[in-house]
């Protein structure tokens, strides 16, 4: 017996069965499904989810989260900096492998995840800002204006890109190695140009990176480490 979680909402119209990295199962329903009708389709759908149990169970799983105690390790661009509370002010150690923030009081850890997820939303803007910049430049001749750029700290998504010109990134993009951001970067703005996943959408992501497919692959291995 399937055992599953059920989701509703109004402005669901159609059902839809997740199965997730650490197997569990999440079925998104419209209010006027019953949940009868929703435990018939899981019954009609075991033998699928049971082989995307195992598929998902193959994939490297997630990592316990990092705290934010002294001595806590991070991601910052594909490297590995060790946390240390300092006096003074925030600061890198790129030789030593460090993020050294002011700590004040050490028995509030709280105080120190907002002190950390603040410096790698700075961080983020700049860099993701002119990473922007650079890839425009490749597509001075693709009749797209720059997007307006927002940051979100997400658990599923890199990024995405509205109609409206709007490109997100996640903030934990600043933890991969750069030439996984780039290809998340160049994947959202490909989308100024066609907002699908069509063949021609990535015909033009193609002009800017032409290995996106192994970048992809590659990215998927960091999904389990920062997306947590």
């Amino acid at each position: 017996m399937v055992q599953y979680e059920i989701i509703r909402s109004a402005k669901r119209k159609t059902v839809v069965i997740e199965v997730h990295r650490d197997q569990s199962v999440k079925v998104r329903a419209p209010l006027r499904f019953s949940e009868r009708e929703i435990d018939k389709l899981v019954r009609q759908k075991s033998q699928w989810i049971s082989d995307q149990q195992l598929r998902q169970a193959s994939l490297p799983q997630r990592e316990t989260p990092p705290g934010f105690e002294d001595g806590s390790v991070h991601y910052f661009l594909g490297e590995e900096f060790t946390l240390r509370w300092t006096p003074g002010l925030f600061r890198t150690s790129l030789l030593d492998r460090e993020l050294c923030i002011p700590f004040p009081d050490r028995k509030s850890e709280a105080q120190a995840e907002r002190s950390v997820k603040e410096w790698y939303r700075r961080q983020a803007n700049k860099l993701f800002s002119e990473r922007i910049n650079f890839w425009m430049q490749h597509m001075e001749d693709w009749g797209v204006s720059r997007p307006e750029l927002k940051l979100r700290f997400m658990k599923r998504y890199w990024g995405s890109c509205s109609s409206k010109g709007i490109v997100t990134l996640n903030v934990h993009l600043l933890k991969v190695p750069m030439h996984l951001l780039d290809y998340v970067v160049t994947h959202e703005l490909s989308h100024l140009k066609e907002m699908n996943h069509s063949a021609k959408f990535y015909a033009w992501q193609a002009m800017l990176v032409p290995d996106w497919k192994q970048r992809r692959e590659e990215l998927k291995s960091w999904e389990c480490r920062v997306l947590v």
